[in-house]
């Protein structure tokens, strides 16, 4: 049996492409209802079956994580306001 304890986590996905332009230099963004402040890494990685980016996060805020258990999917808003103040 395994002792792994249960965990607050939630995991973040951005699509490879979406990825490009958000770290492209110039780019200016403003990311709404985030990752919360003091959240940790718990693992990181590429998906290529959808392609994506992910993050997975350890907070006080997020709901217990039992083993063998789906992580919970974070969503974030990211604006882009390269068009906003030119």
């Amino acid at each position: 049996m395994s002792e792994n304890k249960p965990r607050r986590l939630k995991q973040y996905t951005v699509t490879a492409e979406a990825a490009l332009h958000l770290f492209r230099d110039g780019n200016k963004v403003e990311v709404v209802d985030g990752i919360p402040t003091g959240a940790e890494l718990h693992n990181h990685g590429y998906n290529p079956r959808d392609e994506t980016i992910y993050i997975t996060v350890e907070h006080e805020s997020f709901p217990l994580v039992h083993e063998g258990e789906v992580i919970p999917i974070g969503e974030c808003t990211v604006t882009n306001l390269v068009d906003f103040d030119e």
